[in-house]
């Protein structure tokens, strides 16, 4: 947000995510420590917009992103409303947007924020970093590389029809942390007495975690 100057940034557990094993807390118990997690910023807002699809004949309840952005788009335009928008994405899942539904469609659907993650980098240098993005990208958008003094080096992707969107960078965002890894030490918590790093959660998240006793279950042997 401080990045980007951005007014307010959409804090959206997904229902279903398509590309991942459904496991740990249910939608409810997201969607209620994202919007604890927001209280630190009024910028921050959680947001239903990728909730659970409703059931229907025959519907493929997955949720996928092509079609949450359009959404947004379409929610925004009723509101007679006319922001930029920026989706915000880990750097492995813009590694694997080959993997996503209408990967070319998406891309052109509006800005995007990759962030560094654990073991996803972006790589040792900015270069490095600007490789492994442009190989990622579908072969019919062209692929630029630009600068401005705001945000510095960025990718601006040209699409067949012409229209223009970027991909920023935020290599800085960088922590030794993952999600899954954290589950796995509060299980250990409450099967071994280890003690799990509370810190590494906005309190009021962690607290919730505590009370309510999500993701203690019985360890899982991932070696098979």
């Amino acid at each position: 947000a401080d990045r980007f100057s951005l007014d307010q940034v959409l804090l959206a557990p997904v229902g279903i995510q398509p590309l991942k094993d459904q496991q740990g807390a249910d939608f409810i118990h997201r969607y209620a420590m994202t919007a604890l997690a927001a209280q630190a910023d009024p910028r921050l807002l959680p947001s239903l917009l990728d909730a659970p699809l409703l059931p229907a004949p025959q519907q493929d309840r997955r949720n996928y992103t092509v079609d949450t952005l359009a959404r947004l788009q379409a929610l925004l335009q009723i509101a007679g409303m006319k922001p930029q928008i920026f989706a915000m994405i880990g750097a492995d899942s813009l590694l694997g947007i080959h993997k996503w539904r209408h990967p070319e469609r998406v891309l052109s659907l509006c800005d995007w924020i990759v962030a560094a993650r654990p073991e996803y980098k972006l790589g040792e240098t900015p270069e490095n970093a600007f490789a492994h993005a442009v190989a990622a990208v579908p072969a019919s958008i062209q692929v630029t590389k630009d600068a401005d003094e705001q945000h510095g080096e960025f990718l601006r992707l040209t699409h067949p029809d012409g229209a223009a969107t970027h991909i920023w960078f935020l290599p800085q965002m960088h922590e030794e942390v993952s999600a899954t890894a954290l589950r796995a030490a509060i299980a250990r918590e409450a099967f071994e007495g280890e003690d799990w790093d509370a810190s590494l959660l906005p309190e009021p998240v962690a607290e919730y975690i505590r009370k309510t006793g999500l993701y203690v279950g019985p360890p899982v042997d991932r070696s098979r």
